[in-house]
């Protein structure tokens, strides 16, 4: 369970911190904010969600919750998932290392190599025969009557 509020309408994304008090412009706190985006975007995007229906825990008062704290402006957030990946400054240089399918924002794409086995080299046809020449026919003396 995440926030008991939408739950049942929503897709529950953590992020590793405590905003209330660290930074969410700098340092590690820039990082889970650009992955956090990242996965939002991809999200939003493969799930045809319009990013402005985004909802913060701590916008569920039941539960009781500052998440994901004071230093993580919701609008701010919107805007990024909406600019994603557009606005991705520094293009990672490879992919993730265990999703090697799916290059970086900006890197180049992933190009596997093919290791199917290669078919047999196709077999020459063989050499007909050379043609019989046709036997010429005599030819008629003059004069004589066929």
């Amino acid at each position: 369970m995440h926030a008991s509020c939408y739950n049942s309408v929503s897709i529950g994304v953590e992020m590793v911190g405590d905003y209330a008090r660290e930074s969410f412009d700098s340092g590690d706190g820039a990082k889970v904010r650009d992955n956090a985006v990242a996965a939002l975007a991809i999200l939003h995007k493969a799930l045809k969600i319009d990013p402005r229906t985004l909802h913060f825990h701590k916008e569920c008062l039941k539960d009781h919750h500052d998440c994901p704290g004071k230093n993580v402006v919701k609008a701010d957030v919107i805007a990024r998932v909406q600019a994603w990946p557009a606005a991705v400054a520094a293009p990672v240089a490879a992919p993730h290392p265990f999703i090697p399918d799916i290059p970086a924002p900006g890197a180049a794409p992933v190009v596997k190599p093919d290791l199917t086995p290669a078919a047999p080299p196709a077999a020459k046809p063989a050499p007909k025969p050379p043609a019989a020449k046709a036997a010429k026919k005599p030819a008629a003396a003059k004069g004589a009557k066929p």
